[in-house]
């Protein structure tokens, strides 16, 4: 008699807030498109501090250069700027006002001109960095170094069309997946003002919110708005909230669901059909399988420094 042994499906494993602690998992450039910075001063240094590539993507380096101007006036005339160390400014450059490429030009910070308008500058800050930072840094510091994870500052509040445009460019230029589950030219995440969304590929992800005992879960049998863990960990800014929202960008898709509030089982989500939003996560980890490409937008709490001013540079 032959014994056949289960063998689990592969999964792909997140675990997106790390971007925002003293130790990320991962390695990863930082993208700052022409977007309303909002979040608190703290969440964009740690950002920054992270980071081992930045890239301003054409108006993002006048956003830059603001928040840099208005910290140092806010502290003192002898503060230094919090954003140094710009490795780069990319795209078709219509939107770099004349005193920031000042500002950056005396800052040798390398201003690289896309005149090619058949691309966004978003798009044009990710080739940048595959293509130039991948290749420069490869064999240097690991030798099977093919990728970076990128991550995004892009808020979507404003005009609609340039929203669905970053949603847009944030699906396009998330690459395929190999064998191994493994996302071939890194992974692609959006930070904006409330949450941290990326894509998931056709397949089953294992979404991680924190180490349990770091956790802020949700009691969905008590009062939704109750924290079931306490914070214990002071050095944290950011943490994953209780809203989620999983969305077909393109396609139909097939998904289900384990640690939500509103689990689904082999339940299809398409616009002009229903989509899942506003659901609540009410476990550490949260399962999902889907057939075709997906977006999952997780909402972001804010712990550190709660009582410090944002700075929204518009």
């Amino acid at each position: 008699m032959n014994c056949k042994l289960a063998v689990a499906p592969k999964f792909t494993k997140w675990e997106p807030s790390t971007i925002f602690s003293d130790t990320p998992l991962d390695k990863f450039a930082l993208v700052i498109l022409n977007r309303e910075l909002q979040l608190p001063i703290s969440v964009y240094s740690r950002l920054w501090a992270n980071a081992v590539y930045k890239v301003a993507a054409d108006g993002g380096a006048n956003r830059l250069y603001d928040l840099n101007k208005n910290t140092c006036n806010n502290i003192s005339d002898n503060a230094s700027p919090p954003f140094l160390h710009l490795n780069c400014i990319v795209g078709d450059l219509d939107s770099l006002r004349p005193d920031s490429r000042a500002y950056w030009v005396q800052q040798k910070v390398p201003i690289i001109h896309y005149p090619e308008q058949d691309s966004t500058d978003f798009a044009k800050a990710v080739y940048h960095i595959r293509n130039h930072f991948i290749g420069q840094h490869e064999n240097k510091e690991e030798e099977n170094q093919k990728s970076i994870d990128i991550v995004v500052l892009g808020d979507l509040s404003g005009r609609i069309d340039h929203a669905m445009s970053i949603l847009h460019n944030l699906y396009t230029l998330q690459e395929k997946v190999d064998e191994e589950n493994e996302y071939l030219a890194g992974r692609l995440y959006l930070v904006s003002s409330e949450a941290i969304t990326f894509m998931l590929q056709a397949g089953t992800h294992k979404v991680e919110m924190e180490n349990l005992e770091r956790n802020q879960l949700f009691n969905h049998n008590n009062n939704q708005n109750s924290h079931i863990n306490n914070i214990k960990d002071n050095n944290d800014l950011v943490k994953i909230n209780k809203h989620v929202g999983i969305i077909p960008l393109k396609e139909s898709s097939i998904i289900s669901t384990l640690g939500l509030q509103w689990d689904v089982a082999n339940w299809e989500t398409q616009f002009g059909g229903q989509i899942s939003t506003s659901n609540y996560i009410i476990n550490n980890v949260v399962s999902i399988q889907t057939s075709k490409d997906i977006l999952i937008t997780l909402e972001l709490d804010i712990l550190s420094h709660q009582d410090e001013t944002q700075h929204i540079i518009h």
